[in-house]
């Protein structure tokens, strides 16, 4: 017997996400990180309920908002898009002190972290002298 991931709409989905595939509309936000980092970006953000991912802008995830299922998405022309529901049972850690975000100029553009993100602590290892001095 072969085990296959679920079809719904032709589209393959692997649990929560699949490639190819996007939701029409609904965008709460946007943020430039990597694809990998959407569904937990998503269910970091307040109202988020699914997610795309594309390449547009370097590499763009789509928070989105409303009532949606695995139903809802299409596939996409581009099959490197990546599209995901949260699960309901999601409980993300709440983002709360202000403390803990921070905003770095790197080559003229303003790069928003929060301090708890692992790819932020990894860039202030590497540059100590951009972290704020309320957080060393």
């Amino acid at each position: 017997c072969l085990l296959t991931d679920p079809v719904v709409g032709g589209i393959h989905w692997n649990e929560n996400w699949a490639m190819g595939c996007d939701f029409h509309g609904n965008d709460l936000s946007n943020v430039q990180i990597r694809g990998e980092q959407c569904s937990q970006r998503c269910a970091e953000t307040n109202g988020c309920t699914h997610f795309a991912w594309n390449n547009w802008n370097g590499s763009t995830c789509w928070m989105k908002h409303g009532s949606v299922s695995k139903n809802n998405a299409f596939e996409s022309w581009d099959r490197n898009m990546v599209c995901g529901v949260l699960d309901k049972g999601a409980n993300p850690k709440p983002r709360t002190s202000i403390d803990e975000q921070t905003s770095v100029i790197s080559n003229g553009q303003q790069l928003d972290f929060w301090l708890t993100d692992p790819d932020a602590r990894v860039l202030f290892e590497q540059q100590p002298s951009i972290l704020p001095s309320n957080s060393k």
